[in-house]
Protein backbone atom coordinates (compact mmCIF):
# COMPACT_ATOMS: atom_id res chain seq x y z
CA UNK A 1 0.00 0.00 0.00
CA UNK A 2 1.49 2.86 -0.51
CA UNK A 3 2.21 6.38 1.79
CA UNK A 4 1.48 9.82 1.82
CA UNK A 5 3.74 11.35 4.20
CA UNK A 6 2.41 15.16 5.26
CA UNK A 7 5.42 16.63 6.16
CA UNK A 8 5.27 19.71 7.60
CA UNK A 9 8.69 21.29 6.89
CA UNK A 10 7.99 20.58 3.40
CA UNK A 11 5.13 23.45 3.49
CA UNK A 12 7.56 25.49 4.81
CA UNK A 13 10.01 24.94 2.45
CA UNK A 14 7.36 25.61 -0.45
CA UNK A 15 6.53 29.39 1.37
CA UNK A 16 10.06 29.97 1.03
CA UNK A 17 10.77 28.79 -2.53
CA UNK A 18 10.92 31.45 -5.54
CA UNK A 19 8.06 31.73 -7.99
CA UNK A 20 5.84 29.40 -9.55
CA UNK A 21 5.88 27.99 -13.23
CA UNK A 22 2.81 29.58 -14.94
CA UNK A 23 2.19 26.05 -16.51
CA UNK A 24 2.44 22.74 -15.13
CA UNK A 25 3.83 20.31 -18.37
CA UNK A 26 4.35 17.55 -15.74
CA UNK A 27 1.16 16.34 -14.66
CA UNK A 28 -1.24 15.31 -17.28
CA UNK A 29 -4.55 16.14 -16.08
CA UNK A 30 -7.96 14.91 -17.92
CA UNK A 31 -11.77 16.33 -17.24
CA UNK A 32 -12.77 14.90 -14.37
CA UNK A 33 -15.28 16.06 -12.39
CA UNK A 34 -17.21 12.69 -10.36
CA UNK A 35 -16.42 10.42 -7.85
CA UNK A 36 -16.28 10.53 -3.95
CA UNK A 37 -14.24 9.35 -0.94
CA UNK A 38 -16.47 6.63 0.46
CA UNK A 39 -14.75 6.20 3.85
CA UNK A 40 -12.24 7.24 6.38
CA UNK A 41 -10.56 5.11 8.86
CA UNK A 42 -8.08 6.43 11.02
CA UNK A 43 -5.56 3.36 12.39
CA UNK A 44 -2.48 3.32 15.01
CA UNK A 45 -2.87 6.78 15.79
CA UNK A 46 -1.24 8.82 13.24
CA UNK A 47 -2.36 6.94 9.63
CA UNK A 48 -5.25 7.15 7.81
CA UNK A 49 -7.01 5.77 5.25
CA UNK A 50 -9.05 6.91 2.65
CA UNK A 51 -11.35 4.71 0.41
CA UNK A 52 -13.23 6.36 -2.58
CA UNK A 53 -13.61 6.21 -6.15
CA UNK A 54 -13.17 8.38 -9.57
CA UNK A 55 -15.89 8.11 -12.36
CA UNK A 56 -14.28 9.36 -15.55
CA UNK A 57 -13.69 8.64 -19.15
CA UNK A 58 -10.06 8.69 -19.66
CA UNK A 59 -9.12 7.66 -22.86
CA UNK A 60 -5.79 5.46 -24.48
CA UNK A 61 -4.13 8.31 -25.49
CA UNK A 62 -3.95 9.37 -21.87
CA UNK A 63 -2.25 6.66 -20.26
CA UNK A 64 0.28 9.20 -18.20
CA UNK A 65 -2.80 10.99 -16.74
CA UNK A 66 -3.09 11.17 -12.95
CA UNK A 67 -4.75 12.63 -10.22
CA UNK A 68 -3.36 13.11 -6.75
CA UNK A 69 -4.17 14.39 -2.73
CA UNK A 70 -3.82 17.70 -2.50
CA UNK A 71 -3.03 18.61 1.36
CA UNK A 72 -3.78 21.84 2.95
CA UNK A 73 -2.61 23.15 6.32
CA UNK A 74 -4.41 24.93 8.56
CA UNK A 75 -4.49 28.83 7.48
CA UNK A 76 -1.39 28.77 5.07
CA UNK A 77 -2.07 30.13 1.90
CA UNK A 78 -1.69 27.47 -0.73
CA UNK A 79 -1.73 23.57 -0.33
CA UNK A 80 0.89 21.11 -1.67
CA UNK A 81 0.59 17.94 -4.38
CA UNK A 82 4.13 16.23 -3.89
CA UNK A 83 4.74 13.81 -7.53
CA UNK A 84 4.54 10.82 -5.15
CA UNK A 85 0.89 11.61 -4.31
CA UNK A 86 0.02 11.30 -7.95
CA UNK A 87 -1.77 7.85 -8.59
CA UNK A 88 -2.83 6.32 -12.15
CA UNK A 89 -6.20 6.55 -13.62
CA UNK A 90 -7.61 3.05 -14.38
CA UNK A 91 -8.24 2.73 -17.71
CA UNK A 92 -11.55 0.33 -17.24
CA UNK A 93 -14.12 1.99 -15.64
CA UNK A 94 -14.20 3.88 -12.14
CA UNK A 95 -11.36 4.43 -10.85
CA UNK A 96 -11.18 3.12 -7.14
CA UNK A 97 -8.77 3.54 -4.54
CA UNK A 98 -7.96 3.19 -0.91
CA UNK A 99 -4.14 4.47 0.21
CA UNK A 100 -3.15 5.06 3.50
CA UNK A 101 -1.16 7.86 4.85
CA UNK A 102 0.88 8.81 7.57
CA UNK A 103 -0.66 12.12 8.70
CA UNK A 104 1.64 14.43 11.03
CA UNK A 105 0.42 15.58 14.61
CA UNK A 106 -0.91 19.35 13.21
CA UNK A 107 -3.92 20.31 14.95
CA UNK A 108 -5.78 20.87 10.89
CA UNK A 109 -5.50 20.73 7.60
CA UNK A 110 -7.56 19.53 4.62
CA UNK A 111 -6.68 16.61 2.02
CA UNK A 112 -8.63 16.32 -1.50
CA UNK A 113 -8.60 13.84 -4.23
CA UNK A 114 -7.58 16.55 -7.10
CA UNK A 115 -7.98 15.71 -10.88
CA UNK A 116 -7.03 19.12 -11.96
CA UNK A 117 -5.23 22.77 -10.12
CA UNK A 118 -9.23 23.44 -10.13
CA UNK A 119 -10.59 20.16 -9.65
CA UNK A 120 -11.52 18.85 -6.45
CA UNK A 121 -13.65 15.80 -6.46
CA UNK A 122 -14.06 15.24 -2.81
CA UNK A 123 -12.46 16.50 0.49
CA UNK A 124 -11.85 15.59 3.92
CA UNK A 125 -10.70 17.71 7.35
CA UNK A 126 -8.41 16.00 10.00
CA UNK A 127 -8.36 18.11 13.08
CA UNK A 128 -7.24 17.12 16.53
CA UNK A 129 -7.73 18.87 19.53
CA UNK A 130 -3.70 19.21 20.54
CA UNK A 131 -0.80 17.31 18.89
CA UNK A 132 -1.68 14.25 21.68
CA UNK A 133 -5.37 13.75 20.95
CA UNK A 134 -6.89 11.73 18.30
CA UNK A 135 -7.25 12.23 15.16
CA UNK A 136 -11.09 13.62 14.22
CA UNK A 137 -11.78 12.90 10.42
CA UNK A 138 -15.07 14.01 8.69
CA UNK A 139 -16.10 15.05 4.95
CA UNK A 140 -15.76 18.96 4.24
CA UNK A 141 -17.34 21.00 0.87
CA UNK A 142 -14.84 21.70 -1.73
CA UNK A 143 -15.47 24.90 -1.55
CA UNK A 144 -14.70 25.05 2.31
CA UNK A 145 -12.24 27.78 2.98
CA UNK A 146 -10.20 25.44 4.67
CA UNK A 147 -9.29 23.66 0.80
CA UNK A 148 -10.47 25.85 -1.46
CA UNK A 149 -7.52 27.61 -2.20
CA UNK A 150 -4.32 27.17 -5.35
CA UNK A 151 -2.12 23.77 -4.28
CA UNK A 152 1.02 23.87 -5.93
CA UNK A 153 2.98 20.17 -6.86
CA UNK A 154 5.93 19.60 -5.81
CA UNK A 155 8.13 17.36 -8.17
CA UNK A 156 10.49 14.86 -6.74
CA UNK A 157 13.49 16.61 -5.35
CA UNK A 158 12.16 19.84 -7.19
CA UNK A 159 13.73 22.88 -5.06
CA UNK A 160 10.59 25.15 -6.28
CA UNK A 161 7.03 24.47 -6.53
CA UNK A 162 5.49 24.16 -9.74
CA UNK A 163 1.63 26.00 -9.48
CA UNK A 164 -0.63 25.43 -12.68
CA UNK A 165 -1.98 29.23 -12.15
CA UNK A 166 -0.03 30.70 -9.12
Amino acid sequence: MKYLAVLTAAFVAIFGAGASAAADGGWLRVPCFSGAIEQTQVTDGDYLTLTGYLDCDVPDSSLEARWGYAVFIGSLPYGSLNDTDLRAYSYEGRTAFSDRMRVDRLLELGICVVTDYEVRIACVEVTRKSATSPMLVWPTPVDDELVDRPFQRRGDGAPNPICGHC
